[in-house]
């Protein structure tokens, strides 16, 4: 069902912003060297791509406390990394959802390796196969999730299986996501120069009579988004839909959201009614754009609560997980 197609992919972008790290900007598709060379490892069939900046990263207050207590593994790794490319493909009904993603930068294989026995339980061994001449290590957390270091520049993480795939295409040198036209398209019209620019393609499914989708929901085709920060959070998003009809119904939807959260946050949390009332929809024909802008006071808010709840619960392991999607 479409509805849990969105419920799957919002909970894969709040993972990606929050645990997901890149640095230096990257190209369009063409761009030669190791760049280029990123999207080669992802798959054709995937219908969302994403694009990630670690160093814009750095100043938000939020982002701050979530890497604060990270080992300094963790922390050279973050400043290891140059751009960041996440390939998902998540379609819905029977299709199993899977994704990985492909780091550049300048990496040690040795210290990636460190990093993994860092993880696993004493007396034990890093598992490892070798796949198209490339050593495939298997999470000692995940034995579902891997790492696999492509060269000095390259670094691929995520399911066991999706690594697979792509390191076969790649050896084969079979079509990669820069074949998939309407994607390629969509990514490339956006700003690659913020912290997280992207986009995606929705199936375009039947839903069963019984889905509990919204009906708006159910005429979007395809997204693009992007997020950047200038002494405030700015995040955008585009909705594509099949018709002029479908986006007014969507507009109409988002209206309403709008009005109800910013009216039950006003007494409790009035910043954040303030963010959410100050929310821009526009209908753009067949498109739907929404703009927010979280300002430095809700994003220190944001900070100091997740800071609390750090505290109050038991530490938890420092490595961000590769995109599984359940």
């Amino acid at each position: 069902m479409k509805y849990l197609y969105f419920k799957k992919l919002s909970v894969v972008l709040t993972l990606l912003v929050l645990l997901t790290a890149c640095g230096k900007g990257c190209q369009k598709s063409s761009t030669p060297g190791k760049e280029g060379d990123a999207l080669s490892f992802i798959p054709a069939q995937y219908n969302i791509l994403f694009g990630l900046r670690l160093k814009k990263l750095t100043p938000i207050p939020l982002f701050t406390v979530l890497t604060q207590d990270a080992p300094s593994e963790i922390q050279q790794l973050f400043s290891d990394i140059e751009t960041a490319f996440i390939g998902l493909n998540i379609r819905g009904g029977n299709t199993p959802p899977s994704g990985l993603v492909v780091v550049t930068g300048n990496f040690d294989e040795k210290k990636l390796l460190s990093l993994l026995e860092s993880q696993k339980e004493p007396n034990s061994e890093i598992k490892k196969e070798t796949v198209e001449g490339k050593t495939l290590y298997i999470s000692p957390k995940d034995p579902n999730i891997g790492v696999v270091f492509l060269n000095s520049q390259l670094v691929a993480w995520g399911q066991v299986s999706a690594l697979k795939n792509a390191l076969s295409l790649a050896s084969k040198k079979e079509a990669n996501i820069r074949s998939n036209k309407d994607l390629m398209d969509l990514f490339n019209k956006q700003e690659d120069k913020k912290i997280l620019w992207g986009a995606g393609l929705i199936p375009q499914t039947p839903p069963p009579s019984t889905s509990d989708a919204p009906a708006p929901l159910q005429g979007v085709k395809s997204f693009s988004l992007s997020m950047d920060y200038d002494k405030e959070l700015s995040l955008e998003i585009t909705a594509n839909t099949q018709d002029g009809t479908q986006a007014q119904n969507l507009a109409n939807l988002a209206n309403s959201y709008k009005t109800i959260f910013s009216t039950s946050l006003a007494a409790q949390q009035p910043s954040w009614a303030q963010v959410i009332q100050n929310a821009k929809i526009e209908n753009q024909n067949q498109a739907l754009s929404l703009s927010l802008k979280l300002n430095e006071e809700v994003l220190k808010q944001m900070a100091t609560l997740i800071a609390e709840r750090k505290k109050q619960n038991k530490p938890e392991s420092a490595v961000a997980p590769a995109p599984t999607i359940k």
